[in-house]
């Protein structure tokens, strides 16, 4: 039968109904409580049939075992990166998780970082203690709740493939913890550069046209900038074309703005071969460099061969001076060259040097064939194959400015070459510096602070060394002169030993008068008379070393 007007009560007082329920119908019923103690508890229910008779009641019961649960705070930290590969030289941002996963406060927290030595701090939100990049102190951290630290910084570029950044805690209540952030690291993009030379034709013989062909290339991942790329080129050529290159001296300069990624460039340099009389192998070397530190290399080596033979005489002729500027009324020293590059001797060679005004002929080796005013003439009966010629010529000047002075060699079978030599003439008005040198042990004694007394034992011997000035432009040494005092302990006065004479070697005091204290005194006169003021120095020959005050 089904039920009518049915009622559930409890233990714990809950009450629910009156509700019908139908044959074979069943009905639930929820509901919380928070015990703190073992519950047993009974449900009873009763209820009418279909007659009003009454049916039940009936029970049914249920106990639970209630514990507590325990209180604590649950700590845990986490670190994270961005960006993750990172660049050399950006920045790069750490995000640090501190949270309580417990169910109680944590107190006295302390997080600290240990930075990479190629991290470099710049701010952190929120900021860390004072004085401090790397230490953060919180008082609690409250159950379920979390805080968030972010630091910032430069990754430096020193090469390193990673970073490792550890962070850690410590909590009076709530334990320890750790964790470590490893970031990949990228170098910055960069240019990497590249050069070729190449050469042709390789051999190739001398007098034809040679043609290097330089490309240089961008292969790296950012511009080059500033780009400068130098060719060096071997004495025998003669540039004829540069492609837009500037040509001092020996080298091609060419100057690029920017080289961006994957792009190239290419020169074309044009050059005719001097004569050469054997053959040779030139080495040609050009390089690249930029801004950004990208540097490149190349070398090209050619095999250079001489012409057939003609049976014929080349003279070639050189002439140099040794030393430029020179001083006014002092001498320039030329030589002069001359070489048969052809394939045949020469014969009834002259050579010719015509002197510009100012220049004074003085001497040469050889001995001229001819000298008339400023017209100086050598003649060489033969010169041959391969034969070089070598004339030592000293000249006087008696001008100011710039000396340019002409020479050419000629023969019977009409071989022809010249040259000349620029002179810059300036005046020496300097006096030359002497100096004495020491050979052997010798002991400086500052006497008073004022002046120093050498010591020498009897082996050690003096030189003076005397050198002109103004350099360049000295007219060079021309005498020194010294004289030699000594100490006379008896009647505390100096002897003279010697006056004054041309220096021309070694000076042994020990040789001129035993042991004892010596002054030396010296001066220079250059060519051009400027004199020296003499300087004079103590020096004492020592028997036994007692004799040496202190240092």
């Amino acid at each position: 039968d089904p039920l009518t007007n049915v009622y559930v009560n409890d233990t714990n007082g809950k009450s629910f109904g009156p509700f019908n329920l139908a044959v074979n119908e069943s009905i639930s019923f929820y509901y919380e409580t928070n015990p703190v103690k073992d519950v047993n508890n009974t449900a009873t229910a009763e209820g009418k049939d279909s007659d009003g008779d009454k049916v039940g009641p009936v029970n049914d019961w249920a106990s639970v075992e209630i514990y507590q649960v325990p209180v604590f705070p649950e700590l845990s930290i986490v670190k994270d990166d961005s960006q993750d590969p990172v660049i050399a030289g950006k920045k790069l941002t750490y995000t640090i998780h501190l949270a309580n996963a417990g169910n109680a406060p944590a107190y006295n927290i302390t997080v600290t970082e240990t930075y990479d030595e190629n991290f470099l701090y710049v701010n952190a939100t929120p900021p860390p203690d004072a004085g401090t990049n790397n230490r953060w102190t919180f008082s609690v951290l409250r159950e379920q709740r979390s805080i968030v630290i972010t630091v910032n910084g430069i990754v430096l570029d020193n090469g390193e493939s990673y970073i490792e950044n550890v962070v850690e805690f410590t909590s009076d209540n709530g334990g320890s913890g750790r964790d470590t952030e490893t970031t990949t690291v990228i170098p910055p993009p960069s240019p990497s550069l590249e050069i070729i030379k190449s050469d042709t034709p390789d051999p190739i013989e001398a007098g034809n046209e040679l043609i290097y062909t330089i490309i240089l290339s961008n292969n790296g991942d950012a511009n080059a900038t500033n780009v400068v790329v130098k060719d060096v080129f071997d004495e025998i050529l003669i540039i004829t074309e540069a492609d837009g290159g500037t040509v001092e001296g020996n080298t091609i300069t060419w100057n690029i703005p920017s080289l961006t990624p994957g792009e190239n460039v290419t020169f074309t340099v044009k050059a005719t071969v001097k004569i050469v009389d054997v053959s040779m192998v030139i080495t040609n070397f050009v390089n690249a460099t930029c801004i950004e530190g990208a540097y490149a290399e190349d070398t090209e080596k050619t095999t250079v061969n001489p012409p057939p033979p003609m049976g014929n005489p080349i003279l070639e002729i050189t002439k140099t001076d040794k030393y430029d500027p020179v001083s006014y009324r002092g001498d320039v020293e030329y030589e002069i060259t001359v070489k048969n590059i052809g394939d045949a001797d020469a014969r009834n060679v002259i050579v010719i040097d015509k002197l510009p005004k100012g220049l004074n002929y003085v001497y040469a080796d050889p001995i001229p064939d001819e000298i008339n005013g400023s017209f100086i003439m050598w003649q060489f009966e033969k010169i041959m194959v391969g034969e070089i010629v070598s004339i030592s010529l000293i000249t006087n000047v008696q001008t100011f400015g710039e000396l340019i002075n002409r020479v050419n060699v000629t023969c019977d079978e009409g071989a022809y070459d010249e040259d000349n030599e620029t002179t810059s003439v300036i005046e020496d008005n300097e006096p030359p510096y002497t100096k004495k040198v020491f050979h052997g042990e010798v002991h400086n004694v500052s006497i008073w602070g004022i002046y120093t007394v050498h010591y020498i034992p009897k082996s050690t011997y003096i030189t003076l060394k005397s050198k002109d000035y103004p350099i360049p432009g000295a007219s060079g040494v021309n005498h020194t002169y010294y004289r030699i005092w000594k100490w006379n302990v008896s009647n505390s006065k100096w002897n003279l030993v010697f006056g004054w004479k041309e220096y021309h070697g070694n000076i042994y005091l020990y040789k001129l008068a035993s042991y004892g204290k010596y002054e030396i005194e010296f001066y220079s006169i250059d060519r051009v008379e400027n004199v020296e003021e003499w300087k004079w120095n103590d020096v004492y020959v020592y028997e036994t070393e007692d004799e040496i005050p202190d240092e």
